[in-house]
């Protein structure tokens, strides 16, 4: 899995930039192959938040059990209490 923020990639290969299209999940992308670039738009935007040490730690803890990053660890459980409000906001 490939996270981007908003780019342009220049020297990108028809192949390479044709791939990366074809396969990009969540994202927008353009390649010009007259340009040899490859633009891509991301959905996601970044947060920065100021946490207590410890639960610092234990997202370090549970991204290396899991095999991820911390960042993915915090966004999984964000994404899982924001879902819940809506469900309940819902009814």
């Amino acid at each position: 899995m490939l996270h981007t923020k908003d780019t342009i990639l220049h020297g990108v290969s028809d192949e390479l930039g044709y791939f990366l299209k074809r396969h990009l999940v969540q994202d927008r992308a353009r390649y010009s192959s007259d340009h040899e670039a490859l633009s891509t738009e991301s959905e996601k935007e970044l947060l920065s938040v100021y946490l207590p040490r410890e639960i610092k730690k234990w997202l370090k803890k549970e991204a290396e059990e899991k095999g991820t990053s911390m960042q993915a660890v915090a966004g999984e459980i964000i994404e899982k209490v924001y879902n819940h409000e809506k469900t309940i906001n819902e009814k």
